[in-house]
């Protein structure tokens, strides 16, 4: 992966790096790696939230007492088959939306890799990927993806949901994910 090869010699050479997949740190290893690098600097290693919005929430309440985060997924049915689902859940049979595993945010981005980097900036802006807690939900009466975070914190109480446009997952490439990079690079 070239963020693991490359990052840490990027970012001690003082350059910024916001990684557009986060599949790198499923790995704890690289993940560690990657911190290390970033903390040491000069470079900043910036995590986009990408297609769940504010995850600046969670990075807030990591200050101030945060227990439980929860992060669900839904897509449709057929985008799930296009991940490797199957193996789960014969999804030709799911007829309502249907909760089909839960694990943590570590183990789903094994088990998806190149998919749901949601799932991993939640887990890195909260309570790491871990102790981050992940429902995936195939639902074949919806066209786009939805995401949904329920943390408690001492501040309270977070609930934060992202739907998609009303349009297919396939005809529909733009989302959430391109304008927080846009605003990173802005900024």
């Amino acid at each position: 992966d070239t963020l693991v090869a490359l990052g840490p010699r990027l970012l001690k050479a003082g350059c910024d790096l916001i990684p557009l997949s986060l599949g790198a740190f499923a790995d704890e290893g690289q993940q560690l790696r990657l911190f290390n690098a970033a903390t040491a600097g000069p470079g900043r290693l910036e995590i986009p939230a990408g297609a769940l919005g504010s995850i600046g929430f969670l990075a807030g309440a990591r200050e101030h007492e945060l227990e439980k985060v929860t992060v669900t997924v839904a897509y449709p049915t057929k985008r799930w088959k296009s991940m490797g689902a199957l193996q789960f859940v014969d999804l030709d049979q799911v007829l309502v939306p249907t909760a089909f595993l839960e694990a943590s945010a570590r183990e789903v981005a094994r088990l998806f890799p190149g998919h749901l980097n949601v799932v991993t900036g939640a887990g890195l802006a909260g309570l790491g990927l871990d102790r981050t807690h992940v429902i995936l939900v195939a639902d074949p009466t919806i066209t786009q993806a939805w995401f949904q975070i329920e943390a408690v914190s001492g501040s309270g109480p977070i609930t934060i949901r992202v739907d998609g446009r009303n349009a297919t997952v396939d005809e529909d490439p733009i989302d959430h994910t391109a304008f927080s990079v846009v605003r990173l690079l802005k900024r």
